[in-house]
């Protein structure tokens, strides 16, 4: 027996020397192709004795490691995205990371477009061309990253400044479509730019006096108002005036546009209805008993709104021109701004921006910032049912700011201008504003983090 033993032995030390073997790796060796399973579990048994217990807790590691299963990569694709849909965006983030099948499934297009609709981002465009199966396969994560990166531009006053100069007076107003930008100034001319670069593209020339509102109509008109007390329908593309709507006897002070209908505001105490598709007046709402400087259309073009000198706000019914609501604004001056949005009415008075129940006339909010007088204010509601939104304002002490009407807090404040701020128009991108220092700006937050100007904060 012992000479049998001895034999193999030999055997095993040719067979080590034959493989040119290294010496620390000869017990592998023997573990792996000779030793039955008695043996490798001696030998395991007394190896895991002599452990330390750091030892044993980097193999209780190891051990994890091998005895792991990816149970998502080995259930079918339609229950592994079910489960993945109860993940957070930030955790879709971390779990793309575990492996190249768990990215491939946290990547899916449709999973990102619940994750969007569960953030309420519905239309926030993503400025790309992606043509690649894989790019296009996560074009709804890319928007909702472009989202994400939006919000903190907002929040923390990240964006790009365009100047925009060409006027040789005061602009008086300011308004954007899509690549297009309008502007109207005390120079009596209306200018057209290309919004994106700042290079003019248009002059219309034809007021006699300061054009105070611009309204974009359909692909290539715009309607303008003036201190001269009409209002001028333009083709864009030709710079001709196509009609001059008279009527009122006085400034037009302000305009706005939904679909056909126009309103419009004047230092007369009218305000008027008209179908600008047949350039027909329809009504005369009157009432205000002072001038009226602000006026808008709700959404659903069935209310009239109109912001005045008397201090007082009326709902107007369009139909028959009824006044069916007055809100007393409350201050001491004139309502320089209205705006409504999804059931509710933001108004500004001397430096005092207030938040309307556009249904029942009660006050929700008074929002406390601005040093002087408002001059203008837009508002937008994206939670109507819990009054979470946004408004941006701006005014004499030239400075653009913007609330969050929740929390009735400054968000941010936009120092540039060097005089009064009279217009500003914004969306989910960037605000334009329109100044007394003869330039607009646009401040534009769809930009990366590393080429923007941080902005002071309140």
């Amino acid at each position: 027996m012992k000479g049998r033993r001895k034999r193999e032995q030999i055997l095993l030390q040719d067979d080590v020397e034959s493989l040119k073997i290294k010496e620390d790796e000869v017990v592998i060796y023997w573990f792996q192709n000779v030793w039955n399973a008695f043996q490798r579990h001696e030998f395991l048994k007394q190896i895991v004795k002599s452990l330390n217990a750091p030892l044993i807790y980097d193999l209780a590691g190891l051990l994890s490691v091998r005895l792991h299963r990816d149970f998502i990569a080995e259930l079918p694709q339609t229950l592994a995205l079910k489960i993945l849909t109860y993940l957070d965006a930030r955790e879709l983030f971390i779990a793309s990371m575990v492996s190249i099948k768990w990215q491939m499934l946290a990547e899916n297009d449709q999973l990102w477009k619940l994750k969007c609709k569960e953030s309420k981002i519905v239309d926030i465009p993503v400025q790309t061309t992606l043509t690649h199966s894989a790019s296009a396969q996560a074009l709804w994560k890319r928007i909702f990253q472009t989202n994400l990166t939006l919000r903190k531009n907002w929040e923390r006053g990240r964006c790009r400044v365009l100047e925009v100069a060409g006027h040789s007076n005061r602009v008086l107003c300011v308004r954007f479509n899509g690549r297009r930008m309008a502007s109207g100034s005390l120079d009596r001319t209306v200018r057209i730019w290309n919004s994106s670069t700042g290079t003019l593209l248009q002059i219309l020339n034809g007021h006699t006096r300061g054009i105070w509102a611009v309204r974009f109509y359909g692909r290539n008109q715009l309607v303008s108002s003036s201190y001269d007390g009409t209002i001028k329908i333009w083709n864009i593309k030709s710079s001709m005036c196509l009609k001059t709507l008279y009527s009122h006897n006085g400034p037009v002070w302000a305009i706005e546009r939904k679909g056909d209908l126009l309103l419009s505001g004047s230092q007369d105490r009218t305000a008027k209805l008209w179908d600008i598709r047949r350039y027909r007046l329809l009504l005369t709402l009157s009432g205000h008993t002072a001038a009226i400087f602000a006026v808008d259309i709700d959404d659903s073009i069935s209310v009239a709104l109109t912001g005045s000198a008397d201090r007082s706000i009326r709902l107007w019914n369009i139909i028959n021109g009824d006044c069916h609501k007055i809100i007393w604004a409350g201050h001491a001056s004139s309502v320089m701004a209205v705006n409504i949005n999804m059931g509710f009415i933001a108004s500004s008075s001397d430096s005092v921006i207030t938040l309307w129940n556009a249904k029942t006339g009660e006050k929700c909010n008074e929002y406390f910032g601005h040093s002087r007088r408002i001059e203008c204010l837009q508002l937008r509601i994206t939670d109507p049912d819990n009054a979470i939104g946004y408004i941006v304002s701006a005014g004499r002490d030239g400075f653009v700011k913007y609330w969050d009407i929740k929390e009735g807090t400054c968000i941010q404040t936009l120092r540039g201008h060097m005089d009064v701020v009279n217009s500003i128009h914004f969306d989910e991108l960037r605000i334009a504003s329109a100044s007394y220092d003869h330039e607009i700006k646009i401040w534009d937050f769809n930009v990366e983090s590393d080429s923007v100007n941080v902005l002071s904060k309140r």
